[in-house]
C-alpha cells in the first residue's frame, strides 16, 4: 500500500496516499558544457547569487534563469526540496513544463526545472549532486529532486472510491502511471 500522508488539521476529514513519484529535472541546452550542479549550486543559480556560467565550469555567459511561476507544484516542491531558494528578479517566468522545456531548449545559456518526463531531445538534464535523473535513481532516492504525486480522498470514502483507490495501486495502475510519465509509488 501507498504511504497514507499526515495532513494539517484542516484537512482531517481527508486521506492523502503517495500514488506516484516524479523527479524533477534541472535542464540545460544541449550544447551546455556543464553537466553536474551541486543542490548549493541550484540554489545559488535561482537566487542570482551565481549569474554567469563560468563560476559553473561552462563558458563566460550570463544564465538565463526559466522558473514556473508562483504556485506551481514543481516551483514548490523545487523551493522546499532545494531549500532557501528565492527567485531571482530576472528569471523568466512560465506557466507550464512545456514552455520552460522550450525557452531551455531555445537558449544554450537557460537553466530550468520541469518533470523528468518532459525531457526530450531539444533539453538535456544536468547530474544533481553527481546523480543523473533516472527513474532507476528517482526509486532508489540516489537523485535528490524527487516529489510525491498524492491521490486526496474523503476518510471513510464510498466503495467506488476504494476500489479506484485500489487499482491506482495495483500492478495494473502502477504501471499505467509509468506509462503516463510518473514514477511508481512501489
Amino acid at each position: 500500500m501507498a504511504d497514507l500522508v499526515k495532513l494539517p488539521d484542516e484537512c482531517r476529514n481527508l486521506d492523502a496516499r503517495v500514488v506516484a513519484r516524479d523527479g524533477i529535472a534541472v535542464i540545460v541546452h544541449p550544447s551546455c558544457a556543464v553537466t553536474n550542479l551541486t543542490c548549493d549550486q541550484i540554489r545559488d543559480v535561482f537566487n542570482g547569487a551565481i549569474a554567469n556560467w563560468k563560476a559553473l565550469g561552462g563558458p563566460d555567459a550570463p544564465i538565463t534563469v526559466v522558473s514556473r511561476e508562483a504556485g506551481s507544484g514543481t516551483r514548490t516542491s523545487m523551493e522546499q526540496i532545494v531549500g532557501g531558494m528565492k527567485l531571482s528578479s530576472g528569471a523568466i517566468i512560465q506557466s507550464s513544463g512545456g514552455t520552460v522545456g522550450e525557452t531551455v531548449a531555445n537558449d544554450a545559456r537557460a537553466i530550468g526545472y520541469l518533470s523528468h518526463g518532459m525531457v526530450n531531445a531539444k533539453i538535456r538534464a544536468v547530474h544533481v549532486n553527481g546523480n543523473a535523473c533516472t527513474v532507476e535513481n528517482i526509486m532508489t532516492g540516489d537523485y535528490l529532486l524527487v516529489r510525491p504525486i498524492f491521490l486526496m480522498t474523503r476518510k471513510n470514502a464510498p466503495v467506488a472510491t476504494q476500489r479506484f483507490l485500489a487499482f491506482i495501486l495495483s500492478d495494473a495502475g502502477q504501471a499505467q502511471i509509468k506509462k503516463d510519465g510518473l514514477i511508481p509509488a512501489k
